[in-house]
């Protein structure tokens, strides 16, 4: 019974990104599949909010961070949140290639490196695919505390 009401708790997203209408898609699309969703709008003030979140019990259990901002980068955004809870799941948004830019962001990050990386522009019919992914991995690790899917796991947008 007291799994049913963790597992109907909706997912807290935090969204940072320097462009509203990345921001608005994001919170809108994620908001009608059923998720919390918070915006920021450069890396400075999702760090803030991440951390404010978790100084009164907020845990986002996902960040999508745009890996170029002013004020702080996607890879800044990422690094901290792994040290402040390396169980929240942080997926990088770029406009490059991001094979070569998940490989770039692993050696310089190391244990802090995010958990996937998506290119834009992201359909939004692939959000809600994205909630579930976020949704697995969060009930896995309540069994395997380590689990660290491959980046392409959030990847798989449709079809």
């Amino acid at each position: 019974m007291e799994e049913s009401k963790t597992n109907d708790k909706p997912l807290e997203i935090l969204v940072v990104d320097d462009d509203e209408g990345v921001r608005s898609l994001f919170e809108i699309v994620l908001g009608l599949a059923g998720a919390k969703v918070n915006t920021a709008e450069n890396g400075l003030d999702g760090i803030a909010k991440y951390a404010s979140g978790l100084n009164s019990g907020t845990f986002y259990d996902a960040v999508f961070t745009d890996l170029s901002m002013p004020k702080a980068d996607g890879a800044v955004v990422t690094q901290v949140v792994k040290i402040l809870n390396p169980n929240t799941q942080v997926i990088v948004i770029t406009g490059k290639e991001p094979t070569s830019e998940y490989k770039a962001l692993s050696d310089k990050l190391g244990q802090q490196k995010p958990d996937g990386i998506l290119q834009k522009p992201v359909p939004p019919d692939a959000l809600s695919y994205l909630l579930d992914r976020i949704k697995l991995v969060k009930e896995t690790r309540k069994t395997t505390p380590n689990y660290q899917p491959e980046p392409s796991f959030y990847a798989r947008l449709a079809g």
